[in-house]
């Protein structure tokens, strides 16, 4: 049976918080900053022909996320300008649709909320059907919806995520990696040192119990930070690596912050690496392998679509697989 995500609210909420942050706007780029250039030729080595081809081309970028296939489809275009283009994208987060808005294309795609299991179209409504790594999230049933809007002559493009590729091994070291911190205690200990503070300025134990506690948590951020050398040094490494320098910083300095306000700091970026490993599990369970992609030939070839085509999106620079890339057209 196709595996999908069963990450739930939690990580849907930890993916529309993603979304949300313009800081992070580089990572969500085609294929994030390492694997761009990989994920943008594919795209264009297929779209170029279909542009090339119509006079009007409509397209629906599904379970779209923050828009890197709609962004990538209105550059392709541009370089177009006898085709009309109708564009239009679909997620389940209204946060990821409201970043492509801001975004002020040359072209206006019409956004949609939409389940990708549930798409709210008419049956072969479009030319093409595209999708990066977001289906899966759905589950197979999104593949059969996606494969029912294909219009005669158009065709569904898709890339899956591949669960023994670069991405699904790099989700699973931040995954491990994020874990070790969250699940280290060291939030709790900093809780229990501002607690400890509280007593202390009322009096009721001596400074030098905190002064303790403080050495005592400094010690255990410090391992922290030294374990870190096994994981990839990567944005994740630094993102870590930041928060634990940052929090060393505040451990050392207990005494001049307040403990209420200490306690937000606290809980804030406990809530930001609790988000970021959701994420991460979300991803890794998106993983889809060798059976489950002919079970998504099968669904596809069910809903009438032919010329059926998948293939493997590898790195440039291994070989190393990134995604299954998926074509099919309807006839």
């Amino acid at each position: 049976m196709m595996k999908q995500s069963h990450a739930g609210n939690q990580a849907r909420s930890a993916w529309s918080q993603y979304w949300e942050l313009d800081g992070a706007r580089e990572q969500r780029a085609v294929g994030g900053p390492r694997y761009r250039g990989a994920f943008e030729q594919f795209w264009r080595d297929e779209l170029e022909a279909e542009f090339d081809a119509r006079a009007n081309l409509k397209v629906l970028d599904a379970a779209c996320g923050d828009g890197a296939v709609t962004r990538q489809c209105v550059e392709i275009w541009q370089g177009h300008p006898d085709c009309a283009l109708e564009l239009h994208a679909t997620d389940c987060s209204e946060r990821a649709l409201a970043s492509i808005e801001a975004l002020s294309l040359p072209v206006d795609p019409a956004l949609v909320v939409a389940d990708a299991k549930a798409l709210p179209y008419a049956e072969a409504s479009f030319d093409c059907v595209l999708s990066q790594c977001g289906l899966e999230y759905a589950g197979i049933e999104a593949f059969a919806a996606a494969a029912s809007l294909v219009a005669d002559g158009g065709r569904l493009m898709a890339l899956v995520h591949h669960d023994h590729g670069l991405i699904h091994q790099e989700c699973g070291a931040h995954h491990d990696m994020l874990s070790a911190i969250d699940e280290s205690g060291v939030f709790k200990q900093g809780k229990a040192l501002f607690d400890l503070q509280r007593l202390r300025d009322r009096g009721e134990v001596l400074p030098q119990v905190v002064d303790d506690a403080a050495a005592d948590l400094g010690r255990e951020l410090a391992g922290l930070l030294a374990g870190l050398d096994v994981y990839p040094r990567d944005g994740a490494r630094q993102h870590a690596e930041r928060l634990l320098q940052d929090y060393s910083m505040l451990c050392r300095r207990h005494g001049a912050y307040a403990p209420d306000q200490a306690c937000q700091w606290l809980d804030f970026h406990q809530g930001a690496l609790t988000a970021f490993r959701l994420r991460m599990e979300s991803m890794m369970a998106a993983g889809q392998g060798e059976a489950e992609l002919r079970q998504l030939e099968a669904v596809i070839d069910d809903a009438g679509l032919r010329q059926i085509e998948t293939g493997t999106l590898r790195a440039a620079d291994t070989g190393e697989p990134l995604a299954w890339s998926l074509s099919a057209c309807a006839a």
